[in-house]
């Protein structure tokens, strides 16, 4: 994912899964936002549940803009 995004490919949003085949989407996400300093919008897909005081913090932190919650369907 790093390799991608280093691309130069711009990007106007990001959509991660909070476990990648390369490492943790959390970790991508603050790398997106602390080294790369990337300001496009991030929605996190993750089949944990979050209490309110995480969620509040992912946000804060990591500025992710949406949560979805696997598993994902049409619906």
């Amino acid at each position: 994912a790093k390799e991608l995004i280093n691309s130069g490919t711009p990007f106007e949003a990001f959509i991660i899964d909070s476990k990648l085949p390369d490492g943790s989407g959390f970790e991508l996400a603050a790398w997106i936002r602390d080294e790369k300093e990337l300001v496009a919008p991030i929605a996190l897909v993750s089949e944990m549940d979050f209490d309110h005081a995480s969620l509040k913090l992912l946000k804060d932190k990591l500025q992710i803009a949406c949560f979805i919650r696997k598993p994902l369907s049409r619906e």
